[in-house]
């Protein structure tokens, strides 16, 4: 039963409330999860917002960034403590996707001690991203983010050029990853 539960919500779960401002006091880090890069290297649209929400929830609770360096890219002034460099030219790839990345930051989480982390995601990623955390033992907080503005015609992922086609590329990769037992 609980499987099937399992299923069903990572098949129609989407939606995930931001905690209170309380809460965020509460956590030890912030996590990040980049978008798609434009093909002139440049952020792109997505990794520009996941930057200014990090970058304005670490101002504003004085808390560490884990990120990538698609982000850094978007914005080097943030008080980074971890990038992650995968090798992927801005492709994710079976050795470099949320599951590594979250692997890596959720080792470095715990070498320090760190239990609750705040999620800057793209909100149809957000569900994802937080199982994932959750499945290597961090309390997860998701961030309020902005509802639109990530996709653009120029990025190189596919599925990122639309919302809509982020959003069934998602609902595959959710799966896979439920089988793959990485949510």
């Amino acid at each position: 039963m609980k499987y099937i539960k399992k299923f069903l919500e990572v098949l129609f779960k989407w939606k995930f409330k931001p905690v209170s401002e309380k809460k965020y006091r509460e956590a030890d880090a912030i996590v990040t999860q980049a978008y798609s890069v434009l093909k002139n290297g440049k952020p792109g649209p997505g990794n520009e917002l996941i930057a200014k929400t990090a970058k304005a929830l670490s101002q504003m609770y004085r808390l560490p960034v884990l990120t990538q360096s698609e982000i850094e890219l978007a914005d080097d002034s943030l008080l980074y403590v971890y990038i992650y460099r995968g090798q992927t030219g801005g492709h994710s790839t079976m050795a470099c996707n949320t599951y590594t990345i979250t692997e890596a930051q959720a080792s470095f989480c715990k070498k320090r001690g760190w239990k609750k982390i705040i999620v800057v995601a793209f909100p149809l990623h957000m569900g994802r991203a937080i199982w994932t955390y959750q499945l290597f033992g961090l309390e997860t907080m998701p961030a309020n983010m902005p509802k639109t503005g990530y996709a653009h015609s120029e990025l190189i992922h596919w599925s990122h050029r639309k919302e809509w086609l982020f959003f069934l590329r998602e609902i595959l990769v959710r799966v896979f990853f439920f089988l793959q037992k990485k949510i």
